[in-house]
């Protein structure tokens, strides 16, 4: 039998304690072996928990240390590009948290030595592991609505405050990069070009005025180049979590919800009422986390690779010049060579 893959955490706030942690923990074949973090009796107590053997206060000894064999990055999105480009170059393999990097310039960089190492980069982009989002996925390859031309979607909640109380770097630009476009943007913008098998051409994008430099809200249109268009409404100021897509077809709807209510609805064109399908065990698996593994041991290129992560950002940084400029802007296709 083969050693178990050593898994070393870098930051414990909310994110590696609620997903990567438990999620490491319930894969098979792998080890937390170290973490990485400032807050030492934090530390010790979830290194305990986990039953990690090594815990280092400074992310760049974790990553040169011999008790790891890769890295799952849990940092403030500022850190991601350099604690990603420093695990490559120590021989580990990453998964990153999204977004995978402040701007494309990064992230190319990350994917270039990925490349270079013959390392594993796979970003956090969860929801495309959702059950809901993979069924209905499963569904628009199969024509259950056609051709879809038109969509809506939406994702807020009630901001970071909630979400990560200890976590104050949310609204300090130099460290985020961004507000909901950032944090949520990149969620909605990868959900979609998997829905649709697409990539998106033009974007618009709007926000209140007098925010700053932090957008709390924001309402994005999208063209992709097959000729859907649709709306993305992205917020830090809701009552409660909606994460919502609403996807128009030349036979019906399909409607996938990734928080509470029913996942999947389809209503087919001139007929009265839902379908809602049922979710396959094959809709569950593999999990983020079991993938990662898979393709730490075969080769195979994630699912949610730098090149995924780093289509979502891109749509996020035309996002923010169209904010700029008050006009659409244009995304080129890039390709990173190695």
């Amino acid at each position: 039998m083969k050693k178990p893959i050593r898994i070393g955490v870098l930051g414990l706030g909310q994110i590696a304690l609620t997903a990567h942690l438990p999620g490491f923990d319930k894969t098979p074949h792998c080890q937390i072996t170290a973490l990485a973090t400032q807050r030492e009796t934090h530390g010790r107590k979830i290194a305990s928990k986990y039953g990690a053997s090594a815990l280092f206060k400074d992310w760049r000894s974790l990553v040169r240390s011999p008790l790891v064999d890769a890295v799952t990055i849990c940092l403030p999105n500022h850190l991601h590009a350099p604690a990603t480009l420093a695990a490559l170059r120590a021989g580990k393999h990453v998964l990153v948290e999204k977004p995978m990097a402040l701007n494309r310039v990064e992230a190319d960089r990350m994917i270039r030595e990925a490349t270079r190492f013959r390392r594993a980069l796979m970003v956090h982009q969860n929801m495309r592991f959702d059950p809901a989002l993979r069924c209905a996925g499963k569904l628009l390859r199969k024509g259950a609505v056609g051709p879809i031309h038109s969509f809506k979607c939406s994702l807020t909640h009630r901001g970071p405050e909630r979400w990560s109380p200890q976590s104050n770097w949310f609204r300090d630009h130099r460290r985020s990069g961004g507000g909901v476009l950032m944090d949520l943007g990149v969620h909605v913008f990868d959900s979609l070009r998997y829905l649709l098998r697409d990539e998106v051409k033009a974007v618009v994008a709007l926000t209140p005025r007098g925010m700053g430099r932090i957008e709390e809200h924001a309402v994005v249109m999208l063209e992709f180049r097959k000729g859907a268009v649709g709306t993305v409404q992205l917020s830090w100021k809701d009552t409660h979590y909606q994460n919502r897509y609403y996807l128009f077809g030349e036979k019906g709807a399909l409607s996938v919800n990734l928080g509470k209510g029913d996942p999947v609805a389809v209503e087919a064109r001139n007929q009265e009422g839902f379908h809602y399908p049922d979710l396959t065990p094959d809709c569950f698996k593999p999990t983020l986390y079991e993938h990662f593994l898979d393709c730490i041991l075969t080769g195979k290129t994630p699912e949610t690779s730098g090149a995924v992560g780093a289509a979502a950002l891109a749509v996020s940084e035309a996002a923010y010049a169209s904010i700029r400029s008050h006009r659409w802007e244009n995304i080129k296709p890039r390709r990173v060579e190695a």
